[in-house]
């Protein structure tokens, strides 16, 4: 009786360690977009400032509402993101909370060379 004891045993630890490994090769790992990536969207996001005027006029004036529906449509859904439009004294917007794993973007611009304005933008990995 001992031996079937024994047997049953060892059937359910070979049972239970196949379970373990095909569940491990088989379950789809989720994706969190690198640092890398995040910074080279970033980048494109800079690059598309440089290009359009509009976007920088934007900026400029400060107009927030303009600036939030442009990063919603540019930036995945994977990447979390905030910004701020800084002149010489206060900034307006709000920086993300995630130093460890942040990554930052900015840029210059000014109606006027007295007047500089920055765009700050931060990114970091997001939760699906």
């Amino acid at each position: 009786m001992r031996g079937y004891i024994y047997s049953l045993e060892v059937i359910i630890a070979v049972f239970l360690i196949a379970s373990i490994v095909l569940l491990g090769l088989f379950s789809a790992p989720t994706k969190t977009p690198y640092l890398e990536d995040i910074r080279r969207n970033g980048e494109n996001i800079i690059s598309s400032i440089r290009k359009n005027e509009t976007i920088r006029n934007n900026i400029v004036n400060k107009n927030l509402e303009f600036m939030d529906n442009f990063l919603e449509n540019f930036i995945p859904t994977t990447i979390d993101h905030s910004y701020e439009i800084c002149n010489q004294t206060i900034c307006l917007g709000e920086r993300l909370n995630k130093i460890d794993t942040m990554v930052f973007v900015s840029f210059f611009s000014s109606a006027s060379k007295f007047e500089p304005v920055e765009f700050k933008l931060y990114l970091a990995p997001g939760v699906e």
